[in-house]
């Protein structure tokens, strides 16, 4: 009831507001509302790493300029929509100008957008010389107009590189070397420029061997000879009182309840078991190595055999 009594004097103060107090208040929330998408834009913008927003293409500030003429027309975003976009597509009168306007503005926009991106992006590695003369290799193969598969112009492009001449080969190495010369330098600048790169680099390394050591399985770690006995005594009792209801939590805790109420005596059975399954199991563990080392010296010797022949 006070909710509502507070609701509905605030209702009649602001109904007896007169207009310019009114206005004050819009004035103040339109401020608020702008610096808030500011800083909005702002975290995003660090989130993508200082690369801006990017702008609009022209069909979009193509909507913005007829927003007022198509929505004295139509109602509903879209009916807006499609109203816009018949007028994109056949565009008559003003619209033709408005629409290369439109499409010079967002060419515009776009190119500096791309040289700003660019100015917050590590420079790329240059290409290896194999990959500089597959590069033009598959050119070639494109101004003769030869259609070859993948796995054909991969083989040709290998073929090629392995018969090419030492005087070709050190061409590419050149540019090569030049090509990493520039990035050197390049990457020096970069960084000189933005001095947390490195740091981000690292950190993010970090946390991602840091999670990927989190989900790594635990080792496993072999039983002791008493926890062994006590598998043994559950299987047994499990046999023995498998209809009567034993499983899931209440099952274990019961069992554990028996095991502890036996005498070391009735225990020493089932430590019996579990001292002759460990001694086998690491039999088996030991003929298993002693095999694998057999097979590896048997490999070493029909390797030395092979290369002598």
């Amino acid at each position: 009831k006070r909710v509502a009594d507070v609701k509905a004097r605030t209702r009649e103060l602001w109904q007896s507001m007169d207009s310019a107090a009114r206005k004050d208040l819009e004035q103040r929330v339109e401020q608020s509302r702008a610096a808030y998408l500011v800083a909005v834009e702002q975290a995003k913008t660090t989130a993508r790493g200082g690369i801006p927003k990017r702008p609009p293409n022209a069909f979009q500030l193509f909507c913005k300029e007829v927003k007022s003429t198509i929505s004295a027309e139509v109602t509903g975003l879209l009916q807006f929509q499609q109203r816009a976009k018949a007028m994109w597509d056949a565009p008559t009168g003003d619209a033709v100008a408005t629409k290369q306007r439109c499409l010079q503005l967002a060419a515009q926009t776009l190119e500096e957008w791309r040289a700003e991106a660019q100015r917050h992006q590590p420079p790329k590695r240059p290409v290896n010389s194999f990959g500089l003369f597959s590069a033009d290799f598959h050119r070639k193969l494109k101004e003769e107009g030869k259609k070859v598969g993948f796995a054909e112009a991969r083989t040709a492009v290998v073929e090629a590189w392995k018969a090419a001449s030492p005087e070709v080969r050190k061409e590419y190495d050149d540019r090569f070397r030049t090509a990493a010369e520039q990035y050197r330098a390049a990457l020096a600048a970069f960084q000189a420029e933005h001095p947390e790169w490195g740091k981000k680099e690292t950190a993010s390394n970090a946390t991602s061997s840091q999670t990927s050591s989190a989900l790594k399985r635990p080792r496993f770690e072999e039983p002791t000879v008493q926890e062994m006995a006590f598998f043994w005594f559950a299987y047994d009792i499990r046999e023995l009182l498998g209809g009567d209801g034993i499983s899931g939590a209440a099952g274990a805790q019961r069992i554990a309840g028996m095991w502890d109420a036996l005498t070391d005596a009735e225990k020493q059975k089932y430590t019996q078991l579990a001292e002759k399954a460990t001694s086998v199991r690491a039999q088996l563990l030991q003929m298993k190595s002693a095999q694998v080392g057999t097979d590896d010296g048997d490999t070493t010797e029909s390797s030395g055999s092979d290369s002598e022949n």
